[in-house]
């Protein structure tokens, strides 16, 4: 009877233990990537950004440049 009743236990902890690890490393994860795309907009933190004066970001072109063998032009930024 005490055989059965451990193999028994072994058997439902066989397979409740997985199931769990897998349903609280899947919520985890979950949560993570729901967080990743809830974060703001680059124009939103530009905008803080600019607001608080902490990080004042600016695009800055060069010159146009000519391209070999070409009648076009490129700006570098």
């Amino acid at each position: 009877m005490n055989t059965k009743f451990i193999r028994a236990l072994i058997i439902i902890n066989g397979i409740l233990i997985p199931v769990f690890i897998v349903f609280v490393l899947g919520s985890v994860i979950l949560e993570e990537y729901e967080n990743r795309w809830a974060n703001k907009t680059d124009l939103e933190v530009y905008e803080d950004a600019y607001k608080n004066n902490k990080n004042n970001y600016e695009i800055r072109y060069s010159s146009p440049n000519k391209i070999p063998n070409s009648i076009n032009y490129y700006v570098a930024v």
